[in-house]
């Protein structure tokens, strides 16, 4: 769980994730409760990442759940940190 301020702006997230590599499968719709999106993105080993974001406005925190292909920590934490 992080702490997260702010309406989601899926334009703009979107946007910001391709910066970094990350795309977006899916997204839900601005202002849809639950907010959710799902992802993936694959590393310079060729692992891929699949991650689902949850949007929790009761509590004001966003959930992330991350599989990977090839169980690597140091990847997983790569990847967490640049989302």
């Amino acid at each position: 769980m992080f702490p997260w301020q702010g309406e989601v702006q899926p334009d703009t997230l979107q946007m910001a994730l391709k910066v970094v590599n990350i795309q977006t499968i899916a997204m839900s719709r601005a202002g849809a409760q639950p907010w959710k999106a799902y992802l993936s993105a694959q590393d310079d080993t060729g692992g891929l990442f699949l991650a689902e974001l949850l949007l929790k406005p009761e509590n004001s925190e966003m959930q992330i759940s991350v599989k990977q292909s090839k169980a690597r920590t140091e990847s997983l934490h790569g990847f967490v940190s640049v989302l």
